[in-house]
């Protein structure tokens, strides 16, 4: 059923699916209840054939279709489908613009969404900056009441700039972006962050590695300033700012980055964060083979990552794997095999018994168990 809503709606919407919603008000309701329960589909469904059934019949033009594609296309974008909800939000915009007028905030808002819609699909970016900039007007007269509204269309702005490849161009938008939002009441300043991330971004590929590490450094400052030194906004930039280093910077910024986290509170965000800089710790250790302090910074990432995720997690394999690995490396036989049993107990949890990873994964657990045997 969804891949049919899909066909229609990349086909403007030609004709109504075969379930029956009803009036277009009790599908609101009926898609609102059906969300609230967690079935989404069911929802989707419900709305995008109330609205083929109003679109057929070429009566498609009053507030509760409106309503209908508002509520579809925001969880076609939340889903990731970008092409669909792109249909959507083609069919929105004119009605928002028929129904309060082409410069009224109602339709800046879609133009936003519609923009970046737009340059996600790779489409026709330069319309996607038009409909940005027209956007960013209409919430400049608005006032600083729609501060957020008008920095997500200048962030849109440079968005479409860089969906063409138009670097310089997009530079220039996201630092004036940033000239807005930064500080300004009202604003994200979470999003604010992104810009230097992506002022960093340009300039790494520009080669500009100074500059690139510079605005890096400014986000995780800002971010600090703005969100507080335990957010995990700010240490997930923090990560990030790690990636440009070079190798010999990393391990004394990922180390004051884990004694920074040991009196941030204890979430679940914080055990995340501790575990990717354990894990990254160790690697840099095991690599320059100091393997007993990497085995306990391998530990240590499980340790943490049982409380970010849960002890079954996938995402614990490849710790676990490098955690054998090292302990075999050193000959401490009994807590490699352990480990390695850690990782088909993993494997068995989101696959099963008989797929293949997992009969290789036993297969291998067998015979270094034997080979092991053979050594003693």
């Amino acid at each position: 059923m969804l891949k049919r809503i899909v066909t229609l709606l990349s086909l403007n919407f030609l004709g109504a699916l075969g379930v029956a919603a009803g009036p277009t008000e009790d599908a609101l309701r009926i898609g609102e209840e059906a969300l609230a329960a967690g079935d989404r589909q069911s929802a989707q469904v419900t709305w995008i054939n109330a609205y083929n059934e109003r679109a057929t019949a070429e009566t498609a033009t009053d507030e509760t279709c409106a309503q209908l594609l508002e509520n579809a296309g925001k969880l076609f974008m939340e889903d990731g489908n970008h092409q669909t909800a792109l249909g959507v939000y083609e069919k929105l915009l004119p009605l928002r613009q028929t129904l309060n007028g082409k410069d009224s905030i109602e339709a800046a808002k879609v133009s936003v969404l519609l923009a970046e819609l737009i340059v996600l699909n790779k489409g026709d970016t330069t319309r996607a900056e038009r409909i940005a900039r027209d956007a960013t007007a209409t919430f400049q007269k608005a006032g600083p009441d729609y501060a957020q509204n008008e920095f997500e269309a200048r962030m849109n702005i440079a968005f479409a700039m860089m969906g063409r490849k138009d670097r310089i161009g997009a530079q220039s938008a996201y630092l004036e972006a940033l000239e807005f939002g930064k500080g300004r009441k009202g604003v994200d300043q979470a999003l604010v962050g992104t810009c230097y991330w992506m002022l960093a971004d340009i300039a790494s590929f520009f080669g500009r590695t100074k500059d690139a590490l510079l605005y890096a450094e400014k986000r995780t400052q800002f971010l600090r300033e703005a969100l507080g030194q335990h957010s995990p906004t700010y240490f997930n930039a923090c990560l990030q700012h790690g990636n440009l280093m070079s190798a010999a910077e990393r391990p004394a910024y990922y180390q004051d980055l884990l004694v920074q986290l040991d009196s941030a509170p204890k979430t679940k965000d914080t055990f995340k964060t501790q575990t990717i800089l354990s894990d990254r710790l160790a690697l840099i250790e095991f690599n320059q083979n100091n393997r007993e302090r990497g085995i306990e910074l391998f530990k240590k990432a499980v340790h943490y990552g049982e409380k970010a995720y849960g002890p079954q997690d996938g995402r614990l394999l490849p710790i676990y794997l490098n955690l054998a690995k090292t302990l075999l490396v050193v000959k401490r036989y009994d807590e490699g095999v352990a480990a390695y049993k850690k990782v088909l107990a993993i494997r068995t949890n989101a696959l099963g018994d008989d797929h293949p990873d997992t009969i290789e994964t036993q297969k291998m657990l067998d015979q270094l168990i034997a080979n092991l045997d053979k050594v003693r």
